[in-house]
């Protein structure tokens, strides 16, 4: 694709290099809206590999569904966001380093200096090496393009084997399934969403799935890819045999951390940022699924929303700490609707479950009794404003 460099409405700063905004997903965006809130002068430079578009990533698992194609998705084109925000957007720019010593980005399209750099630069899907075995069959869907791709290849009946039943696999094969595809999920763990979910749920959502028409090989995992002719052969690691049209990986994010890591900033799962988001170095921020703050790595929405609140804050000069909320994640499943806010994973203590069928609510308490996360599934989804209340803040004040 051609380079296209889109400069909005920014002020005369003439000799200052200003704010370089690394990634133009949502927690760029989301960023840039927060500082316009406060300074509408401050200059603002968005470098991105793409476009610069605003659309919902959270969407993409449910677009099929609602019939969308990807420019339907795109709220406002990157030209637009310029516009609106007065920034300079610096699209279709693959970065290629970050000189800390001289503070300028290396890009394709030369060097961009900065002031103050806040690096955005997403997740990307962990690569299954199975994938190597299929080449051309086998997607995963974590961007705008991603996504186009995706849907040019697809067609109701087509046959898909979905590799992965966490939060976003789930949600993948709802909108499949919706969509008219034949979906073979398959999954290591004993029931969809075992990280997240007690047995009890999880099993009520395999069995929602499973009548909607999706084939769930629970407990196992593939062992070889085979194309033949215009089809895959799948073999399971216990010998059953599958045949599908195309193959879809859905086995978690991987935070972006290279370039961080060659320019020498501290890096452990994800760029390590404190309760203001900055990192090893004083003028370099890090926000969204790149950054690892004090409350850990958290793709998603919520998360992603009051970093972006705060950072523009310490930007423009605010005091601002950090904080976490208890934050509930709602699963876009519409086979059996799913809120879900689970404990820390070092938390000890016990699931309790009401209900039965497709409304159940779970709560997770400690041995004291103390509340520590729920799952709600059903009609049961309407009390989480109020669990959500008696839960403990993920990063308290």
């Amino acid at each position: 694709m051609p380079a296209e460099n889109v400069a909005g409405h920014v002020p005369d700063t003439a000799g200052q290099n200003g704010l370089v905004i690394a990634g133009s997903g949502m927690a760029g965006h989301a960023l840039v809206r927060q500082l316009r809130r406060r300074d509408s002068s401050l200059p603002i430079t968005m470098v991105t590999a793409d476009g610069g578009e605003m659309y919902s990533k959270p969407r993409l698992s449910v677009a099929l569904a609602e019939g969308k194609r990807s420019g339907e998705l795109v709220q406002m084109e990157g030209g637009a966001v310029a516009e609106k925000f007065g920034l300079s957007l610096r699209s279709h720019t693959r970065i290629l380093g970050v000189n800390l010593q001289k503070k300028h980005l290396a890009t394709n399209q030369g060097n961009i200096p900065f002031d103050t750099l806040v690096l955005a630069l997403g997740a990307s899907p962990v690569r299954l090496p199975i994938a190597d075995q299929a080449p051309g069959r086998v997607f995963s869907v974590n961007s705008l393009e991603d996504y186009r791709r995706w849907r040019e290849v697809l067609r109701p009946g087509i046959r898909v084997l979905l590799i992965g039943a966490g939060l976003i696999g789930c949600e993948f094969a709802d909108d499949l399934i919706t969509y008219g595809a034949s979906v073979e999920l398959v999954e290591p763990a004993s029931w969809p969403l075992g990280r997240l979910l007690p047995r009890q749920l999880g099993e009520s959502l395999a069995s929602e799935l499973g009548q909607r028409g999706a084939r769930l090989h629970l407990n196992r995992t593939v062992a070889e890819l085979r194309p033949e002719g215009s089809t895959v052969r799948v073999k399971l690691d216990n010998g059953r045999m599958l045949r599908v049209d195309l193959v879809l990986t859905s086995v978690g994010l991987q935070p972006n951390t290279p370039l961080a890591l060659a320019a020498g900033l501290r890096v452990n799962r994800g760029i390590v940022v404190d309760r203001q988001l900055r990192t090893s170095h004083p003028q370099v921020y890090a926000i969204g699924d790149c950054a690892e703050t004090p409350g850990g790595v958290l793709p998603f929405v919520m998360p992603l929303m009051a970093q972006a609140t705060c950072l523009a804050g310490v930007l423009t000069g605010e005091s601002c700490r950090l904080e976490y909320a208890a934050m509930p994640v709602t699963v876009k499943t519409s086979s059996l609707p799913l809120v879900i806010l689970p404990p820390a994973p070092h938390e000890k203590g016990e699931w309790r479950i009401d209900g039965e069928g497709k409304n159940q609510a779970a709560i997770f308490s400690a041995p004291d009794g103390a509340p520590l996360g729920f799952a709600l599934t059903g009609e049961s989804t309407s009390q989480w404003r109020r669990l959500a209340k008696t839960m403990p803040s993920l990063l308290p004040a």
